[in-house]
């Protein structure tokens, strides 16, 4: 596992290809660690608690539906509430990766706006 997924929760969506998506349920890994839908929720309250720094990336991979992904982002809202979600990106991904080698060699570096996906205000 990379460095920068120890530091962060990060949650891969991954649709295998040659099923339909009805019958194909996207596959989640939190961290690397293949998880249930059902398990996600408590398993992203438990990972953000052990981090000081609380915000979910969620990657997706293979023919994923926007659906996918928003249903990743609402576990995620629940599991912890105003959590900050960001959509990592392919560039994002690589700039993290560079970050965190930079890190270990003491430069610092620049990295691009992230796509976050604001919280919601929680209505009654």
């Amino acid at each position: 596992m990379a460095d920068f997924q120890r530091e962060r929760v990060i949650v891969i969506v991954q649709r295998m290809q040659g099923g339909t998506l009805a019958a194909n349920e996207p596959e989640l890994r939190l961290n690397s660690r293949p998880v249930s839908w059902r398990d996600l929720s408590n398993l992203l309250r438990t990972e953000l608690s052990r981090h000081p720094d609380r915000v979910v990336y969620v990657e997706g991979e293979g023919d994923l539906e926007v659906g996918d992904i928003v249903r990743v982002v609402d576990v995620a809202r629940e599991a912890w509430y105003g959590v900050p979600v960001v959509l990592l990106t392919p560039k994002l991904k690589k700039s993290l990766e560079a970050e965190r080698a930079g890190a270990r060699q003491d430069r610092p570096s620049k990295l691009p706006p992230a796509t976050q996906i604001e919280p919601r205000s929680k209505s009654r």
